[in-house]
């Protein structure tokens, strides 16, 4: 006579830590990858403040006849609230340069990104030394 095997299947220590160890890393992955994503995204916010910086900057010239010697002279164009960094709520660098009148040379924006590589032509200095990862505008 046949005699039945009542023993249960079931999954074995081992093979549940291999399945925790491995959802594990794959929850690491995610989070480090998302993360990048939160910088990438506050960088794209940046670059496009800066455009909208630049096309205010340009309208005052226009108007003017000269670059605007700070930002808070265009913040009526951004209803008096000049936008700020994302992360640190800081203003953004503006450096005007060769003031002397009759031909106005131009002017300098400065972001500090957390992920893109730097642009631009500006030479700008900040705490004396030059930051790696920065994105200029030169009008």
């Amino acid at each position: 006579m046949k005699q039945k095997n009542n023993l249960r299947q079931a999954f074995t220590l081992v093979e549940l830590l291999v399945t925790i160890a491995i959802v594990g890393i794959l929850a690491s992955i995610t989070v480090t990858s998302f993360s990048n994503h939160k910088e990438k995204a506050r960088d794209a916010r940046r670059i496009s403040e800066l455009q909208s910086i630049r096309d205010a900057i340009n309208l005052y010239f226009e108007e003017n006849g000269s670059f605007p010697n700070n930002l808070n002279d265009i913040a009526s164009l951004f209803d008096n609230t000049l936008p700020k960094d994302p992360k640190t709520n800081l203003d953004y660098v503006y450096v005007k340069i060769n003031t002397t009148p009759p031909t106005p040379k131009g002017y300098c924006l400065l972001a500090i990104l957390e992920t893109v590589q730097s642009s631009g032509d500006c030479s700008v200095s900040i705490n004396g030394s030059s930051e790696p990862k920065r994105y200029i505008i030169q009008g």
